[in-house]
């Protein structure tokens, strides 16, 4: 349990009706999409607000979600480049347990991810991740209004040798852009680091 968070009226959300809809295929065997629209009714929408003082507390709210997706994937010798694309929008809360009305909380109308990694002859491989998404909402529990705030990205590179068959080392930079928290914009989340490892498999 997060001790920042209040679980007062916390209630297990639904979704009664959901549909998707797309056309999944591959060009070659080096490119391969999925894309899809759906439509969804959810009922007690788990959600958050946030107070200025630093805890949030929970709320369920109603809402209908129209959205699309695009999954990318190309494939080459050495080479593996992926993104996904997402595009959501959601109709305003009712029969809140919070505040009537309210937009979505903590939901990005656009997010997205890139992925590339590359292969080096001699067990040497890198990986570059970024991960990006656009403005969205977050309630304010004391005032009942929705707040905007602006969409971040952040990047993380991992780079990987294998010493020998049993053996790796790794070094991972993780959220390099120092972007703030996206899952609690008024909470400072962990900023740009370094981690490096071994891996030994068994």
């Amino acid at each position: 349990i997060n001790p920042d968070e209040t679980p007062q009226n916390i209630m297990m959300g639904s979704t009664p009706l959901k549909i998707e809809g797309g056309l999944k295929g591959r060009t070659t065997d080096k490119f391969s999409y999925r894309i899809y629209a759906r439509y969804a009714v959810h009922r007690g929408m788990l959600q958050y607000a946030y107070n200025d003082g630093g805890w949030y507390n929970a709320f369920n709210s109603n809402h209908n979600e129209f959205g699309a997706r695009a999954d990318i994937t190309a494939k080459l010798e050495n080479f593996l480049l992926q993104g996904e694309f997402d595009y959501a929008s959601f109709s305003k809360g009712k029969n809140s347990t919070f505040t009537d009305g309210l937009q979505a909380c903590g939901k990005p109308e656009l997010s997205g991810k890139i992925s590339a990694m590359y292969n080096w002859k001699g067990g040497i491989s890198a990986a570059l991740a970024c991960k990006g998404w656009g403005s969205y909402y977050a309630a304010i529990w004391e005032s009942g209004e929705c707040r905007k705030i602006n969409g971040n990205a952040d990047l993380d590179i991992n780079v990987q040798y294998a010493v020998s068959p049993l053996l790796s080392v790794y070094l991972r930079g993780e959220n390099i852009l120092n972007s703030p928290s996206y899952n609690h914009p008024f909470h400072t989340g962990r900023g740009g680091c370094a981690i490096a490892g071994i891996i030994v498999k068994l």
